[in-house]
Parts: structure tokens; C-alpha cells; sequence
């Protein structure tokens, strides 16, 4: 967790001090995230029992997908990483449609360096969106849709044009539609139909509840939420669970009001300053890329009512990442330039 915090501040301080830097994280995170759905989608469909083909994990692999023993913990991941690389191609969109130019000028563009990396970017969210539907982790795709929802109705809010409304809204419910055809639009109804894992967490939730009732005040002490369970009966007394596959819950027990209140305020405090860096003046990619960050917080919010993905090192990264991007301030740099032209501006007689 502490480590989290600190990686959270560096990015945060690198975006606000480096021009440039947080349009370069995300475009590296869209390289990042289209090679692992790649691995991810290659391994789905070549998969030999073994994670990544050769290595075997401790208790089992047949959930894993990709770099991820669990294939709900790569769901997270993907989200995290997709919701800011939409955020980064709607940045990229909306910069080229501020300017005036002609419909030559507009194709002529589509040819050019910056146009050939936008449509690479599109092409790579497909891949990332294909590979997170492909794990079908209920949680992951309800977390996905609930981020897609904010992102289209930002770009509803944000676009003073409509025709660029229309794009990136039309853009995004393609890719969501797309995707879940290729997919199978009955394999995924019938999979959401089969609730046998979700009342299988609904009753370790209920056996949950003694061991709040007992360490509601001061919590039980991180991570011995393992080992607290086996002194308490359960429904299902054929396995130990080892997470409460609810990460708020998880907290409660482990870490009760003493943890709970400073955690519940922090979360406030970062919603509030979200907030704030969305409503400053500021250029369409940072915005977007803010916003994209702030949905994927969002989206893995969702997921953690039934999953515990932010436990996992490589998805608590990439959230502390998406956080630094959604709160930090705009570099000094480019804010010096802003304060600058204004000032020029002003100047009588020039």
C-alpha cells in the first residue's frame, strides 16, 4: 500500500513538472496493454495447463489468462489500462478537430505520422477490449461497461461539436457491440445466467459477518483474512477461502473503523481533488486522459465489489498510475506558456 502511495506521487510529480509526460505514459500504456491482450488471447487459445506455457503456479492455473493466474484479475488489469487509452485516442481526436482545415487537408491527415498512430491506437483499444471480454469475467465486462458509460457520457459533456459527439460516442458503443457479437452475444447471456459463483461469495459474505461483528472496532490486522476464517463455520466447508472476494468488505474485517474512516476520507478527499482538476482549464488530450484514468478508478470500483484485484501488485500499480493521471496538476511548463500568452495578450498596442 505504501508503495502504491509513493508511485502514485512520483507520477503526479513527474506529469506536473515534465510538459509532455502524461501524454507519454498513456500512449506507452496503450503499447503495454495491447501487447499483454495479445499474450493474453494467444495463450487462451494455445493453453496447456501451465500459465504463460511453461510456468505452473502453486494451487492451480486453469482461471488464468495471460500473466495472470486469475483470469478476473487480468479483467481488472485490461480495465485499468483500457479506460486511459480511450482517454488518450479521444484526446488525440479532439486535438485534431479543434483545428480548421479542409476535407483535403483532413485526408491528406489520415495519411500522416499522427494520423497512422491514431489508427493504431483505435486498432489496439480493439485488441485490449476483444481480450477483455474473451476472459468472460462477469465483474470485469460489468467494470468495463460502467467506465464505457462515464467516457460516452464525457464525450457528450466535453465535445462542442456534433459531429465529434457523435464520433466518439458512436466509436465507443462500437467497439462495445463488435466485441460482444464476435464474442457471442448467447455465450454471454448464458454465462451471466449461471449465478452458481456469485451465490457461492453471496454465502461466504454472510459467513463473513460474525468476524465483523467480533473486529468491527480495531479489525483483525491485514492480511489474516485466511487465517480468521478458519475459525468460523461456513457454507462451504470444502475449501478455505483466502480473500472475501469483496475487497471492502475484506477491509472492514481486517482493518474495522480504525482503518475504515481514514481510508473512506481519503477516498473523498481524492474524489474532491478529481473533481477539481477536471473543471481547471486545461488542453483536450490532458483532460481526456484524466478522464479516461477516472473512469478505469471507477470501473475497478465496480469490480471490487466481487473480486479483490486491487490486491494483486501488478493491478494495484497500474490503479496508483490511473490515480496520479487523474489528480495530478498540469505541468509547469505548459502553464507557464498559458499564463505568458495571456499576459501578451494583454499588452496594449501589440
Amino acid at each position: 500500500m505504501l508503495f502504491a502511495f509513493a508511485w502514485s506521487w512520483v507520477c503526479a510529480s513527474f506529469a506536473q513538472r515534465t510538459a509532455g509526460f502524461t501524454s507519454s505514459l498513456a500512449r506507452n500504456l496503450v503499447a503495454l496493454g495491447v501487447l499483454v491482450a495479445v499474450v493474453g488471447l494467444a495463450q487462451k487459445a494455445t493453453f496447456n495447463g501451465k500459465l504463460l506455457w511453461f510456468w505452473e503456479p502453486m494451487f492451480y492455473a486453469t482461471n488464468s489468462f495471460g500473466p495472470f493466474v486469475n483470469r478476473n484479475h487480468f479483467a481488472g488489469w485490461m480495465l485499468l489500462a483500457l479506460m486511459v487509452s480511450i482517454g488518450y485516442l479521444f484526446g488525440r481526436l479532439s486535438h485534431e478537430a479543434s483545428r480548421d482545415s479542409s476535407w483535403r487537408e483532413q485526408l491528406l491527415w489520415v495519411g500522416s505520422p499522427e494520423g497512422t498512430l491514431l489508427i493504431l491506437t483505435g486498432v489496439a483499444i480493439l485488441v485490449m477490449a476483444c481480450s477483455l471480454v474473451w476472459t468472460m469475467s462477469r465483474s470485469g465486462i460489468i467494470g468495463s461497461a460502467f467506465g464505457v458509460a462515464i467516457l460516452i457520457a464525457a464525450a457528450v459533456y466535453r465535445s462542442k461539436r456534433k459531429a465529434l459527439r457523435v464520433a466518439l460516442a458512436g466509436y465507443l458503443l462500437f467497439i462495445a457491440i463488435g466485441v460482444v457479437a464476435w464474442r457471442g452475444t448467447d455465450r454471454l447471456f448464458a454465462w451471466y445466467g449461471n449465478t452458481s459463483t456469485l451465490e457461492w461469495r453471496i454465502d461466504l459474505w454472510h459467513d463473513t459477518l460474525p468476524a465483523l461483528k467480533e473486529f468491527w472496532v480495531t479489525g483483525s490486522g491485514l492480511n489474516t483474512y485466511g487465517t480468521l476464517m478458519v475459525g468460523y463455520p461456513r457454507s462451504d466447508m470444502s475449501s478455505q477461502p483466502r480473500e472475501a472476494h469483496n475487497d471492502y468488505l475484506q477491509i472492514a474485517v481486517e482493518g474495522g473503523l480504525l482503518l475504515c474512516v481514514p481510508v473512506f476520507l481519503m477516498i473523498v478527499a481524492v474524489g474532491r481533488m478529481i473533481l477539481r482538476r477536471l473543471l481547471e482549464p486545461q488542453d483536450e488530450m490532458t483532460w481526456w486522459i484524466r478522464m479516461g484514468a477516472t473512469a478505469g478508478i471507477c470501473g475497478i470500483a465496480v469490480q471490487e465489489l466481487t473480486e479483490f484485484s486491487l490486491q494483486i501488485p501488478g493491478v494495484a500499480l497500474l490503479f496508483a498510475t490511473s490515480v496520479a493521471l487523474a489528480i495530478h496538476e498540469p505541468s509547469r511548463v505548459q502553464s507557464r506558456r498559458r499564463t505568458s500568452a495571456r499576459s501578451h495578450q494583454l499588452v496594449p498596442g501589440q
